[in-house]
């Protein structure tokens, strides 16, 4: 998993690689998603992730660093027939 900071949005990258030596490889890409943004009260001295569980079957990956946010919302996949 790889994170592309820009300065009004960020990109969380998921790769094929298991590579443990933090080397991106572009070709190694399986997904580029745009995550969704925003600008926190105050700033957080230290790059924070951490995963919030927000409702029944979904919880959202949190990720800040000074004044911003940046966040992708998961939820459970619901099976075929389910009602």
């Amino acid at each position: 998993m790889f994170i592309l900071p820009e300065e009004k949005s960020w990109t969380l990258i998921i790769s094929r690689s298991t590579d443990t030596s933090g080397k991106y490889d572009e070709s190694q890409d399986l997904a580029k998603i745009r995550m969704d943004f925003g600008e926190l009260p105050q700033a957080e001295p230290e790059f924070t992730a951490y995963f919030a569980h927000t409702a029944p079957n979904q919880c959202n990956l949190r990720l800040d660093f000074g004044k911003a946010r940046a966040w992708i919302v998961f939820k459970q996949k619901q099976k075929s027939g389910a009602v």
